[in-house]
């Protein structure tokens, strides 16, 4: 499945977000749970806002630890992330990790896997279920060119 949209309502969204972490963490008083970070030591979502403020092209994969075709998508990312890390920003969120519900929802997550990818413009296109290795590389190299909105 396909869904196209800009990048001011996404940013929006996600500045939400963002805001309901720093008051929810504020209001209690306690620290944040230790989470497991993506490469850059930011968690999925301010990783995520991140290269959308820097318009950097991006691919999240919203997976479990336990389901197969989660795995087999985990699998088709990490053997084609070595060919696009210098150009595209890998974000990874397990959907069982408490501090990543709220992306979860923002990103309107119903099936896993779901990878979401964005272009440097903001336009994006979701993707349902596992696909195939060569399907994958052939949607990087879309979003390196560009999707158009629709």
């Amino acid at each position: 499945m396909k869904k196209t949209w800009q990048l001011p309502a996404l940013l929006g969204v996600i500045l939400v977000i963002v805001a309901v972490f720093v008051a929810k963490g504020m209001l209690a008083g306690a620290e944040k749970p230790q989470a497991i970070r993506a490469q850059s030591g930011l968690l999925p979502q301010m990783q995520f806002e991140t290269a959308l403020q820097d318009q950097q092209p991006t691919l999240v994969l919203f997976h479990s630890l336990t389901c197969i075709p989660c795995k087999q998508m985990e699998e088709g990312v990490n053997e084609v992330r070595p060919d696009f890390e210098d150009k595209i920003e890998f974000v990874d969120v397990n959907v069982y990790a408490a501090e990543n519900r709220d992306f979860i929802r923002a990103a309107q997550v119903r099936a896993i896997p779901t990878t979401l990818l964005v272009d440097a413009t903001g336009n994006g296109q979701t993707i349902m279920g596992a696909i195939t290795v060569e399907q994958l590389r052939e949607r990087l190299d879309q979003l390196l060119v560009g999707f158009s909105s629709e």
